[in-house]
Formats: C-alpha cells, structure tokens, sequence
C-alpha cells in the first residue's frame, strides 16, 4: 500500500508492505531510485514494513519491493501494473493527478485505487466464508486475468479485473 500527500511540486510517499512469509528485511525500489537496491530500506512497523521520501509530483513511477535480498514483489493496491523486461510486472504510482479526498476517495479505494491508509482496520477483518469468489484479493484477480490471456489487465482496477475475470 502507498500512502501520499500531495503538496505542489512535490509528495511524501509512505510505501507499506505486509511482513510475510518470515520476512527480515524490504526496500522500494523503482524510477525514485534508479533502481538501486540498498538506497531506499524499509523499517520494520509491526506487522509491516514501511519507507518514506519525497518525490516529484506531477509524473508516474514504476516500482517493486524487494524483500530479504532475493524476492521481487509488487504491490497490490498499485495504482496500474506494467511488464517489465524480465517477464514480470512493475507496480506504478501515478501522481500525475491530484488525488480525491472524501467520500469519493472511499470508493475509490474499494476499486482498488490507492488509500490513505485507513483502511488497515478492515483489512484485519475476516472475509464471509459464503462469498470466497467475492472476497478475491486484486492479487488473485490479477493472477487469474493472467492466467486467462486477458490483455490490458496491468491498467485494470480490481472491480474491471473481476468483471472481466467472471466473463
């Protein structure tokens, strides 16, 4: 998930990814940063790992987590997904717009946009045991959209991945 505060030419982005898996060490890396692998770590926060910085407003960025050194991940919540030269796919953050706030935003993020973090309270909760179809994360629709050969997944909100996975 990416947290950002908008605020002119600039933004102060929070990039948080969930400790999983045994997990020990992150860092973002993406266009911010040339793709350098050391100068962006993340600290551990509980049950996530978090990294903050400053970057300019007004253009998108590609980026991964790279998690213990050896296990490329992306973010889940990402604004759009792009293939990358190794057969994978990049997260993007797009902040070539201001970003909604309010009611709207709320939406928004139950589309799949980015969120302003709020929404860590109901990402505990447990999912319906009647509903696994609809409980899909945007990982799994993106995964199934893949395996389908459904092109033009990489820009899809998680509700256009499911409309089109369910077809």
């Amino acid at each position: 998930m990416v947290d950002i505060d908008e605020r002119g030419t600039y933004a102060d982005v929070t990039f948080r990814f969930p400790r999983q898996d045994g997990a020990q060490h992150a860092w973002v890396v993406g266009d911010f940063n040339d793709w350098s692998t050391t100068t962006n770590p993340m600290e551990p926060d509980g049950d996530v790992f978090i990294c903050r910085m400053e970057v300019e407003a007004g253009r998108s960025y590609r980026f991964r987590y790279l998690v213990d050194g050896h296990r490329w991940e992306n973010d889940w919540d990402a604004d759009a997904y792009v293939p990358n030269e190794f057969g994978g796919d990049d997260s993007v953050i797009d902040l070539t717009e201001p970003r909604a706030t309010g009611p709207e935003s709320d939406a928004a993020s139950d589309a799949g946009a980015l969120t302003d973090g709020n929404d860590k309270e109901e990402a505990r909760m447990p999912q319906p045991a009647w509903s696994d179809k609809r409980a899909r994360t945007r990982e799994q629709l993106y995964n199934e959209a893949r395996e389908k050969g459904i092109k033009g997944r990489s820009k899809m909100t998680k509700a256009e991945l499911e409309r089109a996975v369910d077809r």
